[in-house]
């Protein structure tokens, strides 16, 4: 699936799912996140580098555009997910130092569990697939 199998509508709607919760990170007691996430480079076409739902680099947020048209359902579902990204940064999980030679797909989904678990925790939701 391409880029080009959403309608101009269907990408308008997922870029303003995404502006919402930018501004709700940035409006509520979570604007630190909100501040790292606005110091990220967006990438929209995130599935031309592979990206099969939403990853983080140092220094860019990659968004598959088609994941989240079809999973997201709420600015709360959205905020989710950056908050999931983000502490793979704040809790250094890109550091080559840590991972050493770690199978790079188990350590991410044991990063990935980590997260999810404090997120539910915190009372951060997500209703997305």
């Amino acid at each position: 699936m391409s880029i080009n199998d959403l309608t101009p509508e269907d990408i308008a709607a997922v870029e303003l799912m995404i502006d919402r919760a930018r501004i709700k990170l940035m409006q509520t007691e979570l604007s630190f996140f909100g501040h790292i996430l606005l110091q990220l480079k967006q990438e929209y076409k995130g599935h031309e580098y592979g990206v099969s739902t939403v990853a983080v680099s140092v220094d860019t947020i990659f968004y598959n555009l088609h994941y989240l048209h079809k999973n997201i359902k709420s600015t709360n579902d959205m905020v989710f997910i950056f908050m999931h990204e983000i502490m793979h940064l704040v809790l250094d999980h890109l550091d080559q130092k840590r991972i050493k030679d770690r199978n790079m797909l188990v350590w991410n989904y044991a990063g990935d569990h980590v997260i999810n678990l404090d997120l539910f925790a915190s009372g951060f939701t997500y209703t997305g697939h």
